[in-house]
């Protein structure tokens, strides 16, 4: 989120802040990349983009407005797509607008890339019995989607 308000503090002409929130996204990217060299290969951590990249990814299907939680979530969900992803799952608390709003995009996601499987899931703190047979459902057609992109030649990563 500190790319994103240094981003509209400069919309603003509010270049002091800019400047601020700049260098605290650098030193933050800095940071990771630093304990990512030093033990990330070795203990399976993933590399993540930076966080510009997940907003690009995202502005086909979110306004540059959106913050926060919902244009992160689309914006990595079409990187993991990209990358290989046989499928994508949204899980977010009961009522959370952010997950709403990314669940409501998921059918986009689904007719834009080749029909993945999209999952989105609802945590309320009770069991809902009905959510077991939608997982298995999920990886169901993952696996398909994974044979289908090895067919063509790709390699399905996640």
């Amino acid at each position: 989120l500190t790319y994103i308000h240094g981003r509209d503090a400069a919309s603003l002409g509010k270049w002091g802040r800019f400047a601020k929130l700049r260098a605290i996204h650098l030193l933050q990217r800095l940071g990771e990349r630093t304990i990512t060299k030093a033990i990330g290969a070795s203990a399976g951590i993933y590399v993540d983009n930076p966080v510009e990249h997940a907003i690009h990814a995202a502005a086909p299907y979110l306004d540059c407005s959106f913050h926060g939680e919902t244009v992160l979530s689309i914006g990595k969900m079409i990187e993991f797509i990209e990358n290989g992803a046989t499928g994508v799952i949204n899980i977010m608390p009961f009522g959370c607008l952010p997950g709403t709003i990314v669940t409501a995009m998921l059918k986009k996601l689904h007719d834009d890339f080749d029909g993945i499987p999209t999952l989105s899931i609802n945590y309320d703190g009770l069991e809902d019995p009905a959510e077991q047979t939608r997982l298995e459902a999920f990886v169901h057609q993952a696996k398909q989607r994974a044979e289908r992109m090895q067919a063509r030649g790709e390699k399905p990563r996640y």
